[in-house]
């Protein structure tokens, strides 16, 4: 395995956190709302932002409701291998919107990690940014 970047990251959570609404800490709604509509379009459906908290160093980003009805199928008719398949090609469209959530969240990104949650509709995308 090659690394593009010197980066890596662990991330432990509790499962209520993913569910919980919580103040956004980003200065003002409009940059909540650029991120929303970036998901939005990177997923082709409306995206529920949950939680968003910023570091000089972090962000992180909880949202939910990025499934369509057809990817909700295939989860429960089994087909996650494809799903996985897809998500990877997903991360790539983030890669592809950094200078959009450069200018949302005013900062450099390093790199970006995406991670999804099939059962629950949920997912977090973390920027390193400096």
């Amino acid at each position: 395995m090659t690394f593009t970047h010197n980066t890596g990251l662990i991330i432990l959570t509790k499962d209520e956190h993913f569910t919980q609404t919580a103040e956004h800490s980003l200065e003002g709604n409009e940059s909540v709302n650029s991120i929303k509509k970036i998901c939005s379009n990177v997923h082709n459906t409306q995206v529920q932002i949950n939680h968003v908290s910023q570091t000089s160093t972090v962000t992180y980003i909880i949202y939910s409701g990025f499934m369509s009805k057809i990817e909700h199928a295939l989860y429960e008719k089994g087909y996650v291998e494809l799903l996985i398949e897809w998500s990877n090609e997903l991360k790539g469209e983030y890669k592809q919107n950094k200078r959009l959530f450069e200018h949302a969240l005013r900062a450099a990104i390093d790199d970006h990690f995406v991670f999804l949650d099939f059962e629950k509709d949920r997912g977090m995308i973390v920027f390193y940014h400096t």
